[in-house]
């Protein structure tokens, strides 16, 4: 049987998945490089989210694919007062995580779990955030769009060449409300390399 070429966007995403866990992995060895790149960069954008999403105090926040630096979870914490859990489904990124975490002194609001984000209990949680790099993104997506609580939100992002067809399957989704959408490109993330986040909340009707 022949085999299938790999697609562009296939190619996309392993792109994407070595370079976030190769500046994940600078950025937990280098606390330079974590501040004058990583977080005034890319963190720069998360703001932007976490802002345009409406992001509170009164929070309980799940991100799927915290990675080894979760710079989703130190934004947060900085910016909110909200609790925030961090799962990754590799057991040996968990502690440097972890240490990520305790080495900012953030260990008191963030938790840093080892987790499948297709079974992950989602009861506690009013946003739920999913990392362009989490995976399989369709079962993860379909757990959480049974199990999360009406009026809870949910924050995608995912890479540009993969973005559409993803985004236009969640925009069908009957129980989903749309919420806005961000793209994202910081340097050296020019388009079409860049990444797109979008946010819905789960009907209450």
């Amino acid at each position: 049987m022949a085999r299938h070429p790999l697609r562009r966007h296939d190619f996309m995403n392993l792109f994407a998945n070595f370079y976030w866990t190769f500046i994940d992995l600078l950025a937990n060895q280098f606390d330079a490089f974590a501040l004058h790149y990583y977080d005034n960069s890319i963190g720069s954008e998360y703001r932007r989210e976490y802002q345009k999403y409406q992001i509170n105090n009164n929070d309980n926040i799940l991100h799927i694919g915290c990675g080894i630096f979760p710079l989703t979870e130190i934004t947060l914490a900085r910016q909110t007062n909200a609790t925030i859990v961090g799962i990754d489904k590799n057991k040996r990124i968990i502690q440097k995580a972890l240490s990520s975490v305790q080495h900012y002194g953030l260990e008191n609001q963030i938790r840093i779990k080892h987790g499948v984000g297709e079974k992950f209990p989602l009861s506690s949680f009013s946003v739920i955030i999913i990392s362009s790099c989490a995976s399989p993104k369709k079962s993860i997506l379909n757990h959480i769009i049974n199990q999360m609580n009406p009026g809870a939100k949910i924050i995608i992002r995912e890479v540009e060449s993969s973005s559409k067809s993803l985004f236009e399957t969640l925009s069908k989704q009957q129980n989903l409300s749309f919420c806005g959408s961000i793209s994202h490109h910081p340097f050296p993330f020019y388009s079409p390399f860049g990444w797109e986040s979008q946010c819905y909340m789960k009907k209450t009707d």
